[in-house]
């Protein structure tokens, strides 16, 4: 089972080992340092390697893909995104 991720139930699904490093390194970061050294280049690049794995399981490119901490965040962001003029 280990060649193989479960998109679906992801908020209570088994984690990757990349995902799981990516997620310990931000929290660690933001804990030791707030907001103060964690700044949006920081939230971006914590997240590349999540995008850069989604893409190659996905077969897609990495401009393709999404990824957020919150699923409340990402909502709505394409709420925003969609919303009517």
């Amino acid at each position: 089972m280990s060649d193989w991720i479960n998109l679906s139930y992801a908020n209570v699904a088994t984690t990757s080992p990349a995902a799981h490093k990516a997620s310990m390194d931000w929290s660690d970061a933001l804990a030791r340092g707030g907001a103060a050294e964690f700044d949006g280049d920081a939230e971006k690049n914590g997240m590349m390697p999540l995008r850069r794995a989604a893409a190659r399981l996905l077969s897609c490119g990495v401009k393709d893909i999404c990824v957020g901490s919150s699923a409340t965040e990402l909502l709505c962001s394409v709420a925003w995104a969609v919303s009517p003029q």
